[in-house]
């Protein structure tokens, strides 16, 4: 059977059944698009004679009703209040560094901008027509020729100009106030740079940031992958290592044929099996990894006489045991948000780790029998993942392009059938090499004396930039944390040592030592050569013992270019006036049929609903009724199908409310001006899509209802 798994992964015969589409859910996209194009319709076959009376001037001449008022009653007063309040919280910020500091300010005055002009602007919205209606002054408007079309849009556009008026103080502000800031912080570090000695590690940082400030904005290039190794990639293998916290995730997406099969075999009580296929070689054993196989009752004299897995490497004698060590691995079945699907328990021979066997064509391999109830849970969901991880020390296990995969014996008039990952560019999709995350990326564990643990970035069509000197400029943003005692002689600081693989000329940097600061920023420079064509991996592992640090796709990033923090600055506050507008157009929306206080509750509902359900995650996710109605230990069939049917109904309920609310992370008007990094145009656009997309929907929806609503006698 192993034989037949390995024979099979060099064809991709196979393609992915598009009838999945059939019964699979609209994108939120999608929806969203329909919703706008029905509530148009609507809205054009109602209201075609007052689309043809709108005029500018009177919508203009309505919206400036709404400005004046609003500047009467003086809601740009609650500007001062929020410079006061980012004042008093950044002077009294702990910061780590004069960089950390610059940040935090950033972060405050955009916040505070953000909750300013979202709350304003919904009170504002909430409360106009229901006031103007309950005092009557909407009698005067409707009396006159103006349209409900026109009425509509002139409190939208005017509170709009209310939030642009806010944004425009709050913006005028942040710049000043920031200024002043990182010409402090200049001079700071000028002075600490007076008394620094010549040959210190953070001397280059802060000499480039005497010279550039802390507000300075980039354009990044960032890796479009992140995996964890134990060793570089070769012979077609990508390792990992027994007794380091490392694994390796393949991912599953059955088509609806795929599913029948599984779903088939769970009903006729029938084993499905997961076949991996790897390559194994022996490395020296450390006192660390002798004393992991102690604990693991692995012993020479269990193991019996050697016996190849794979590819051997010459050790030392001394080293070398008396008889191989069983290779172990062990397996768990995640949902798609990373939970376990099924228990650990539930998968044969887990709970010690499966032990890999030789198959009849010498590639060793792994052979897991899964019960007719885990092909049944399974079948249940669209898409899951298969977590392998190395178990014994002193072993690396070496995947190739399609490590695992699922067969169904009886499959196909008994002949079986092979489920294999989804295709990407007519080949299945490979498996992600990953370590268990910390708080601030993904561990990677330090060695001085042997390479164990390497991040592998992978730049994809990149736009490096050549300075003047043939180089071109990196930064690396990793957070350090201390593995076991400190060591007075470990230094303070963590050294890493990275490599640029060129995967167009298949060319090597050769090793570049970078000794980053504590959780600051570090910027370097390496010839252009290394990463000439925009293709190229940056291998980083650190070197220091006894501390780890953490990793994500972003910790090393390419500059492609300086932008202006201004007009960066710019561009957050275009984001926040948009989110505005959608704001004020759901609460206008919501105020022509609702009262004031409950308008702003629905308005929050709305905004908020998506965000929500988000929050709940996997436990939404296709299963969950089979899940609880599990959890419950119903003993009769009916009741357990009547719970696990309303739960599988609450839950699609719920995703399908998301999908038709806005997302407001679409509009990220913080994270990227706080870091340095000029907002893409690509952020713009999602965001006026969205806006559009929800916005529009909004208007319309208020002018139909206003339409046909008695205001006036």
């Amino acid at each position: 059977m192993i034989a037949l798994a390995a024979a099979e992964t060099g064809v991709w015969i196979v393609p992915r059944v598009s009838a999945v589409l059939a019964d699979a859910a609209p994108t939120g996209q999608l929806l969203a698009w329909l919703v706008l194009g029905v509530v148009l319709a609507a809205g054009l076959i109602v209201g075609f004679g007052d689309v043809l009376r709108l005029q500018p001037r009177r919508i203009w001449a309505l919206s400036g009703v709404c400005f004046t008022e609003s500047m009467r009653r003086r809601v740009w007063l609650v500007t001062l209040l929020a410079m006061g309040g980012v004042i008093v919280v950044s002077q009294l910020q702990q910061s780590t560094d004069d960089q950390d500091a610059i940040r935090q300010t950033i972060k405050f005055c955009l916040f505070a901008s953000g909750l300013i002009v979202t709350v304003t602007a919904l009170i504002l919205a909430s409360t106009n027509l229901p006031r103007e209606i309950e005092n009557r002054v909407i009698f005067t408007i409707v009396t006159k020729p103006t349209t409900r079309l026109e009425i509509i849009i002139g409190k939208v556009l005017g509170f709009a100009r209310v939030s642009a008026a806010i944004l425009l103080i709050m913006g005028f502000f942040t710049y000043g106030y920031l200024q002043v800031r990182n010409h402090n912080r200049i001079e700071r570090v000028r002075e600490e740079l007076a008394d620094l000695p010549s040959d210190s590690a953070i001397r280059a940082t802060l000499e480039h940031y005497s010279s550039s400030g802390f507000l300075e904005t980039k354009s990044l290039d960032v890796a479009t992958d992140l995996n964890i190794y134990s060793s570089p990639p070769s012979d077609g293998c990508r390792w990992m290592r027994g007794g380091e916290p490392q694994f390796f995730l393949v991912h599953f997406e059955p088509t609806a044929d795929e599913r029948a099969l599984l779903a088939a075999a769970g009903d006729q009580g029938a084993e499905v099996d997961l076949l991996t296929t790897l390559t194994l070689r022996r490395m020296p054993l450390s006192k660390q990894d002798r004393t992991t196989l102690r604990q693991l009752g692995l012993t020479a004299e269990q193991a019996g006489p050697a016996k190849p897995f794979g590819p051997q490497l010459a050790v030392p004698a001394a080293t070398q045991p008396q008889g191989q060590y069983p290779a172990l691995l062990k397996f768990r079945l995640l949902a798609s948000g990373g939970a376990n699907l099924v228990k650990p328990e539930e998968i044969s021979g887990n709970s010690a780790g499966d032990r890999i066997v030789d198959s009849d064509n010498g590639r060793p391999g792994c052979v897991v029998v899964l019960s007719p109830k885990v092909a049944a849970q399974l079948a249940a969901v669209p898409e899951f993942s298969v977590e392998v991880s190395p178990v014994t020390p002193g072993v690396e296990y070496g995947a190739g392009p399609l490590p695992v995969v699922l067969w169904v014996p009886g499959a196909d008039n008994g002949k079986g059938t092979m489920i294999r990952p989804p295709l990407v560019n007519g080949a299945p999709a490979e498996p992600s090499f990953l370590a268990p995350p910390g708080r601030n990326g993904v561990i990677l564990t330090g060695h001085s004396d042997a390479v164990r643990s390497i991040a592998d970035f992978g730049f994809h069509g990149a736009s490096p930039v050549v300075r003047p000197d043939g180089t071109v400029a990196f930064q690396l943003d990793v957070k350090t944390e201390r593995a076991g005692e400190f060591k007075s002689n470990s230094g303070m600081f963590a050294v890493t040592a990275m490599d640029i693989v060129n995967r167009s000329t298949g060319k090597t940097s050769g090793e570049i030592q970078v000794t980053p600061e504590l959780n600051r920023l570090t910027l370097f420079d390496v010839p252009a050569a290394d990463v000439a064509g925009g293709d190229f991996d940056v291998r980083l592992r650190s070197l220091t013992d006894e501390q780890w640090i953490e990793v994500q796709p972003d910790t090393v990033a390419l500059i492609a270019a300086d932008r202006s923090f201004g007009g960066n600055l710019i561009k957050s506050l275009l984001l926040l006036w948009m989110l505005s507008i959608l704001v004020v157009s759901i609460a206008v929306f919501c105020s022509t049929f609702l009262s004031w206080p409950i308008a702003i509750v629905l308005s929050l509902v709305i905004l908020l609903g998506r965000w929500g359900v988000n929050e709940l995650g996997d436990s939404l996710n296709p299963g969950v009724g089979r899940m609880v109605s599990g959890d419950f230990q119903l003993g009769d069939p009916t009741e357990s199908r009547v719970v696990s049917g309303a739960v599988e109904t609450l839950a699609k309920s719920l995703r399908l409310m998301a999908v038709v609310l806005p997302d407001v992370s679409q509009f990220p008007a913080t994270e990227d001006v706080e870091r340095g990094i000029s907002i893409p145009p690509a952020a713009l656009e999602e965001a006026g899509k969205a806006l559009l997309l929800y916005g529009l929907p909004m208007v319309v929806g208020g002018y139909l209802i206003l339409r046909f609503k008695e205001v006036a006698p």
